[in-house]
């Protein structure tokens, strides 16, 4: 009889990979071996992902199609030790897919902020070192550096390698500013080794806040903020008002920031 290989989705893969023993093993790897690698369902956090099940040392693994079209075993679950599901890639940064459960949750007396950010010329850094180092050397230690500025204040997401977002709960827009311009600067001053070299690198961010921003509309205004503190010079933070986006600086001698008119466009 014919080894029955009909998962409904990738937690059914991980179960029946994990929890076979003796004769349903057997048959699986036989089954494998014959076709060499059965088909797999992607994980909920990583859709756009391509897996497989082949055998190695004569057990099932899955497999994930990395960089160089090189299968490399994956993790099978999502949740990290925090108990939150971490954005495929690398492992570090919170899934995307969590922000809308996150943002659903109450925000606090003094509203929430949320902080959309991206690595300035980073095309040129993927052309300059490709894309395979900048993967292995660069984006891992970016998305620790924003994990570990966020982590006690709020939640880090990856939107992808070099996009990300953060949530900071029961946080005001002063608040978020000062956070924001901590992280921009962190970044600025970090060396970031490449092929054991250190390498510079900014961000520029998008800050909205409520009550500025109705809650729900907090992402779609952040990412808006962003551009046009690409568009104003990069490595720079810009807010989203009602009235347009705003480029600004926190000064250390004073509450109030400092603030250059921008727009939207």
């Amino acid at each position: 009889m014919a080894y029955d290989w009909k998962p409904r989705d990738f937690k059914a893969v991980v179960k029946q990979v994990t929890s076979a023993r003796g004769e349903p093993m057997t048959a699986m790897v036989s089954a494998i071996t014959r076709k060499g690698f059965l088909s797999c369902p992607p994980p909920p956090w990583d859709p756009e992902g391509i897996y497989r099940v082949a055998v190695d040392r004569g057990k099932p693994q899955v497999q994930r199609l990395g960089i160089n079209d090189a299968w490399a075993p994956t993790r099978l679950s999502g949740p990290s030790a925090d108990g939150r599901e971490k954005h495929q890639k690398f492992g570090i940064l919170d899934a995307p897919n969590l922000l809308v459960g996150d943002l659903a949750e109450p925000a606090g007396p003094m509203g929430c902020a949320l902080l959309y950010l991206d690595a300035d010329h980073f095309k040129a850094l993927n052309t300059k070192y490709t894309e395979r180092i900048v993967d292995r050397d660069l984006l891992p230690e970016l998305h620790r550096l924003v994990a570990d500025v966020t982590r006690e204040h709020g939640f880090a997401y990856a939107e992808g390698g070099d996009e990300m977002v953060v949530l900071l709960r029961n946080c005001g827009e002063l608040m978020g500013l000062a956070f924001a311009e901590t992280l921009r600067a962190a970044v600025e001053a970090k060396n970031f080794p490449v092929q054991g070299l250190p390498v510079k690198l900014t961000i520029s961010i998008g800050l909205a806040a409520t009550p500025y921003n109705e809650k729900g509309m907090l992402p779609e205004r952040a990412n808006i903020a962003k551009a046009e503190a690409k568009k104003q010079g990069r490595n720079a933070v810009c807010v989203a008002r009602p009235e347009g986006a705003r480029r600004v600086r926190v000064r250390a001698d004073a509450s109030t920031p400092e603030v250059w008119r921008g727009a939207f466009r």
